[in-house]
């Protein structure tokens, strides 16, 4: 007779805090594999978000966005990239970038606008620190708002 495992405890809290790290029961978890799974696995209904994987469902607290951007990765090619908490990259396209910014948690964009698992609007990213900073070393002003320019284009950040 085969043993079922079960990914999930029973009664197990599992929160996705403000700054990408996740927590059971108020505890960070740290085992590598079981993160990447979390990050993976996320999906938003409309009742909150879950963990899903195969058979089994995690509802979770997200304290602030399901993801966070780890890397941006420029080159000479107007290829830039983001690297998402998922693993996943995914285009900095600047026609198509939305941003907010809040002075206290820094700057969030939206991703995943083309995933079947988060239409019709994708989802957050919060950008990681090291990332905010490499992203704004770009950042301008002018006296109605901060932007950035990529390729020609302005892309208001935040108004004034």
């Amino acid at each position: 007779m085969a043993t079922e495992i079960n990914l999930f405890v029973d009664h197990e809290t599992l929160t996705l805090n403000e700054d990408g790290q996740w927590l059971s029961n108020g505890i960070e978890v740290t085992h590598k594999a079981q993160i990447k799974a979390f990050h993976q696995h996320i999906r938003r209904r409309t009742d909150g978000y879950f963990i899903e994987i195969k058979n089994e469902t995690k509802k979770i607290e997200v304290k602030d966005t399901p993801f966070f951007v780890e890397a941006l990765h420029t080159s000479t090619n107007a290829r830039d990239l983001w690297l998402l908490s998922d693993g996943t990259q995914e285009p900095l396209d600047p026609h198509q970038l939305e941003c907010q910014y809040s002075h206290d948690r820094g700057l969030k964009i939206r991703v995943k606008k083309s995933h079947p698992h988060w239409q019709p609007n994708g989802a957050w990213a919060r950008l990681k620190r090291s990332v905010y900073h490499q992203f704004l070393s770009a950042l301008e002003e002018d006296s109605e708002c901060y932007f950035l320019k990529f390729g020609g284009n302005k892309i208001r950040v935040h108004r004034k």
